[in-house]
């Protein structure tokens, strides 16, 4: 799996199964609006598809790639 440009890709990218997705998210219009007002939920979102699938790839590459932002947010 390709887990390059995470910033680029959503949930909608690794998984294709309704109940994960209905789990995650309330409806795919609700997740983009609010990606649009909070850029960072879409790593909250793939940080908790990683750990409900144990994908430690994934969880990885979203730490990384968000790191910065990440470590912004808990410092507020």
């Amino acid at each position: 799996m390709d887990y390059t440009n995470l910033k680029e890709k959503t949930i909608f990218d690794f998984c294709n199964d309704e109940q994960i997705i209905a789990d995650l998210v309330v409806s795919k219009e609700d997740f983009f609006r609010d990606l649009k007002e909070y850029p960072l939920y879409n790593a909250h979102v793939l940080i908790e598809f990683a750990e409900l699938t144990n994908n430690k790839d994934l969880l990885q590459a979203v730490e990384k790639q968000y790191k910065k932002e990440l470590e912004a947010e808990n410092n507020e």
